[in-house]
């Protein structure tokens, strides 16, 4: 079906099904329908149209092919955050009633204390440590965080690692290649892929959560770290500015060439270090 369709012959998904209500397409697309009364579709971000060069070509293609028609064939776009609903509605000029923002809650294991020994698990250097949690992909802008590290004075780098949780993504061989440079003072430490059960650990064992993102339609790492009592810096994007209140985070402002980056003790009155490192 899904060839027929990349070759310009729409069948309808559902031809062989029973009526139906209401169809949800979870992820983007939406089929033509023949048998549902309405249909739902979830666009949770659009990094395509922002940030194409963050995203894999065929991917690409796919998304710039299937995603105007799939908002115009919807009766309802359900989103995850009202700068993602405010960005689809300027973008492809529909009315605000047809959007519907979604918020996706934590799991209620994050806020519960966690007695796993994830310094053992993932071998994780003892102390404390920095926190980053996402795949490895251009989007993430990890590269910039690393070399934030690297300029943070000798004594923070002595007491804090940098711990890089997350699988291998579309293009991770660069971020990769400054992971594997040898430092002459800190750690930088990638754990790979960690198991579900094991993050609410991994978040409130960590000092601080970063998440540089150039682009997200909501971040759910920085909810789940919230969450889990850790204190979060996250970039100065719209998703996170108009939720900073909500989210209780200190921003990176990110600029053409530089990144501000603003790493702090966790302490009652916390100290600020700023350090510029070129993206």
């Amino acid at each position: 079906m899904e060839k027929l369709y990349s070759h310009g012959f729409p069948v309808p998904y559902d031809i062989l099904l029973p009526q139906a209500d209401l169809t949800l397409f979870t992820n983007f697309s939406t089929w033509p329908t023949l048998r549902t009364n309405s249909v739902m579709t979830v666009v949770h971000d659009l990094t395509y149209i922002n940030y194409p060069e963050v995203v894999e070509r065929k991917n690409l293609a796919h998304l710039r092919r299937v995603v105007p028609c799939s908002i115009t064939r919807a009766d309802t776009i359900i989103t995850v955050s009202e700068s993602m609903k405010k960005e689809i509605c300027n973008v492809f000029a529909i009315r605000d009633d047809k959007v519907i923002v979604t918020r996706i809650p934590p799991s209620p294991e994050f806020s519960i204390k966690s007695n796993k020994d994830v310094h053992s698990i993932y071998r994780i250097p003892a102390g404390k440590y920095f926190l980053f949690v996402s795949n490895l992909e251009p989007r993430k802008n990890l590269k910039v965080l690393i070399k934030a590290y690297r300029l943070l004075p000798v004594s923070i780098r002595n007491t804090y690692s940098l711990v890089i949780a997350g699988g291998k993504g579309w293009k991770f061989e660069e971020t990769q290649a400054l992971i594997d440079e040898p430092l002459d003072v800190g750690t930088v430490c990638q754990v790979g892929f960690v198991d579900q059960s094991d993050l609410p650990a991994l978040f409130q064992k960590a000092s601080l959560f970063v998440m540089p993102s150039l682009y997200e339609g909501f971040g759910m790492p920085i909810v789940e770290a919230l969450a889990s009592g850790c204190k979060v810096v996250a970039s100065d994007i719209p998703v996170f500015t108009n939720r900073a209140e909500e989210l209780s985070t200190m921003l990176i402002h990110t600029m053409k060439a530089t990144l501000r980056l603003k790493l702090f003790t966790p302490s009652k009155h916390p100290l600020t270090i700023t350090r510029y490192a070129s993206i």
